[in-house]
């Protein structure tokens, strides 16, 4: 049976509620709600001028990494399965891949796959027209050069110095500019090609599952309406008595991430995703400060989520199911993003995407964050503290979205990237209304980072 949560009396906990209390507790939620609103608006500020600040800011390369390897594995597979001589559908592609590229890093790729995919009078075009810059970065000027070297002469002309600092430079790019013109069977091509048509299997059937999902998801959601219509889908989320300790929690877990972030910029130049775990001391303080204010632990446990519900299993099925029921909407956000992208001509971001191309213990970190250790600490804090205290005093939309926004503008995507996390946030709080218990929350969150992971892996490597 599910665990409900017992009065708050029964508990020990007599909630500041009444009479002077109540007035009492005004500014302090004043005070939480002034500390919270200013770390995400801080937040968002930089979000966009890390986004906006500079058309010349080259686009992540494992982001056009992805990109180009579709290109290539659609334009590899087309040639196998067509040969009437008709044009290479990849077209669009390229143009979209131009669309993207804001950087003389970004145009010097395009220009690559132009020459894989194209004709050889555009990728010439592409690179003449470069050449013809004048602001190049020296970098860019030097792979410039090699890769004029290579389509003209073969990369046979090129001196080993040369090779290593484009592919330094370039990556996945400078492998394939240095294949160019080998028999699609040599060793060095045949990889770079196979890791191509995987990205564009992937890619393929991802969409393909997608819209699996979406039809999925859409019979979920009329079986709910059904049985909620007839009492058979009741919802286990039992508002708290309404106090300030859980807002203060909140408030005190972000202001502990922004001061620990601050210290560890000020010590270590750059510090890496593994100084992240620093931050995991926050999660005992702030889960702690309701103790603290003298609600016994039993109940903040309660009010929290962090109990098993009906099973930790049966939780997270709940949550896979809940998410998948969630994907029509879901769809409609990712839509909007997608479309604020365009016209904004920004390209959202997320600095763990810099350890995709890392070793395999990278990788299992990379998953252990996103996957584990993020689902915790935000579950815990946005649909755990914050959720709890929301819906002491409003309805469920309001808290729901509050939460979402709140959730989408303190990851660094940046602004466009608000309605798809925004609608995440909102799916992860009607888990929690639902089911009552975190892990259904925590595992609809684990399923959707690491299904984005796994698709990143694949389609950029």
């Amino acid at each position: 049976m599910t665990q409900n949560l017992p009065p708050a009396p029964s508990l020990g906990y007599a909630s500041p509620s009444p009479g002077r209390r109540a007035g009492s507790r005004r500014p302090i939620i004043f005070i939480c709600w002034t500390v919270i609103l200013v770390i995400v608006g801080l937040e968002v500020i930089a979000n966009i001028e890390r986004s906006t600040g500079s058309a010349d800011t080259p686009v992540d390369n494992e982001a056009m990494s992805a990109i180009g390897h579709c290109i290539v594995g659609a334009h590899v597979l087309t040639a196998l399965s067509d040969k009437s001589g008709q044009s290479d559908p990849t077209g669009p592609l390229v143009a979209e891949m131009d669309a993207v590229a804001k950087s003389p890093e970004d145009r010097l790729r395009v220009a690559i796959i132009s020459k894989e995919v194209q004709s050889v009078a555009d990728g010439d075009r592409r690179l003449d027209a470069m050449n013809k810059s004048t602001d190049l970065p020296p970098p860019v000027r030097s792979d410039l050069a090699a890769l004029r070297i290579i389509y003209r002469d073969g990369a046979s002309s090129l001196s080993q110095q040369q090779r290593q600092s484009l592919i330094d430079h370039e990556k996945w790019f400078g492998e394939l500019a240095l294949s160019y013109g080998m028999p699609d069977t040599s060793p060095e091509r045949s990889k770079l090609l196979a890791q191509a048509k995987r990205a564009f299997v992937v890619s393929t059937s991802a969409a393909f599952i997608g819209g699996g999902g979406l039809v999925l998801g859409a019979g979920l959601i009329v079986l709910a309406i059904v049985l909620a219509s007839t009492g058979r889908l009741p919802l286990l989320f039992r508002p708290g008595l309404p106090d300030s300790v859980f807002l203060e929690a909140f408030a005190l877990y972000l202001a502990g991430f922004v001061v620990i972030s601050l210290v560890l910029r000020v010590f270590i130049q750059s510090p890496g995703l593994a100084w992240s775990l620093l931050l995991t001391v926050m999660l005992p303080i702030a889960v702690g400060w309701p103790v603290v204010r003298g609600k016994p632990w039993s109940q903040t446990r309660m009010e929290l989520g962090w109990h098993s519900g009906r099973g930790m299993f049966w939780e997270m099925g709940c949550g896979v199911v809940g998410y998948i029921a969630a994907l029509p909407l879901l769809a409609v956000m990712l839509l909007i993003t997608l479309q604020l992208i365009r016209i904004s001509g920004t390209t959202p971001s997320h600095p763990v995407v810099q350890y995709l191309s890392g070793g395999p213990g990278e990788i299992a970190f990379i998953y252990f964050i996103a996957c584990i250790w993020a689902p915790i600490f935000e579950e815990s804090m946005f649909r755990g503290a914050l959720f709890n205290h929301l819906r002491g005093r409003h309805g469920w939309w309001v808290s729901a979205l509050i939460v979402g926004l709140l959730f989408a503008a303190v990851h660094p995507q940046g602004w466009t990237t608000i309605p798809i996390l925004g609608g995440i946030g909102m799916v992860l709080c009607a888990l929690r209304e639902w089911r009552s218990s975190l892990i259904a929350s925590m595992a609809a969150h684990a399923l959707s980072n690491g299904t984005v992971i796994t698709l990143a892996l694949l389609t950029s490597r």
